[in-house]
């Protein structure tokens, strides 16, 4: 009897704690880079969690940033969060008039408040909207992948 009592105990102990995760992935970025957001709920069924963004390249800059979202049927609304990004900077070792190497000089950081975002559903995937920057008013999309969604 003390058996089953300990493994029923275990059993509800384990999914009691138990959370569902979906990790998104950008598609078509450079190979040496990674733009990432993993979301995190109590429940399967809830509406609402936190969520983590995780940005990378391999000039040694990323960025990390957690927050709360709100999932609807079309979008996930992000509230507004902090991301902070890790710069380094580099000095060229020059010999004899030739560049040789390059060595981290120092790392910086940058702490900058992003606005309440949100992403679009579609399928499998999440999307986005960016502006171009030289002066055009054109809208492109950005879209993230399902990469891996884990129940625990």
């Amino acid at each position: 009897m003390k058996m089953k009592l300990t493994l029923l105990l275990i059993f509800i102990v384990n999914f009691s704690f138990a959370q569902d995760t979906a990790k998104y992935c950008q598609k078509n970025l450079t190979p040496y880079g990674s733009n990432c957001y993993l979301f995190h709920k109590v429940k399967k069924s809830a509406k609402s969690g936190t969520f983590e963004r995780f940005q990378g390249f391999d000039d040694g800059q990323s960025s990390y940033g957690k927050g709360k979202f709100i999932e609807s049927k079309k979008a996930i609304k992000l509230k507004p969060y902090l991301l902070i990004t890790t710069h380094n900077s580099y000095k060229t070792i020059v010999k004899n008039g030739i560049a040789e190497d390059s060595i981290i000089k120092g790392v910086q950081d940058t702490i900058r408040l992003k606005s309440g975002e949100t992403l679009f559903k579609y399928k499998n995937m999440l999307y986005d909207y960016y502006s171009d920057t030289k002066g055009k008013r054109k809208r492109q999309k950005i879209y993230y992948q399902l990469s891996i969604k884990t129940q625990f």
